[in-house]
């Protein structure tokens, strides 16, 4: 086998996203369709809402860990408590994570409210 299709088409993006939203449009269309959806939405909805809001909350322990890591081990040099030659790029390393975490923080921003979809809309 070369790993090469015998039967080489082009497809182009345009054409598959219509007939996709053309065929969800169709089927969308029919009552008993949208009954499923909607409570399956709303679980997905919720599911991914609950994800993000513990994914935020393990960041932001991370980032709390951190901080007061690097803040024992600044005491402590400043304290003449330890070596700072460890200790410094002990702290160093620990800042580099807490930078990520920041930026990893910023990035997750904050849980959406999940859209509810009023079951009204199913006699529409």
């Amino acid at each position: 086998m070369s790993g090469i299709c015998p039967d080489p088409r082009t497809f182009y993006l345009d054409t598959v996203e219509a007939a996709v939203l053309n065929g969800l449009t169709t089927e969308l269309r029919h009552p008993e369709v949208i009954a499923e959806y909607v409570p399956t939405y709303h679980a997905v909805r919720k599911q991914l809402t609950a994800e993000a809001s513990r994914h935020r909350l393990r960041l932001e322990r991370r980032l709390g860990e951190l901080n007061r890591e690097i803040d024992r081990l600044v005491d402590a040099i400043a304290r003449g408590q330890g070596d700072p030659a460890v200790l410094g790029p002990k702290s160093t390393l620990l800042d580099g994570e807490r930078k990520m975490v920041a930026v990893e923080l910023g990035k997750a921003g904050h849980p959406e409210e999940a859209v509810s979809l009023h079951p009204a809309m199913l006699a529409r």
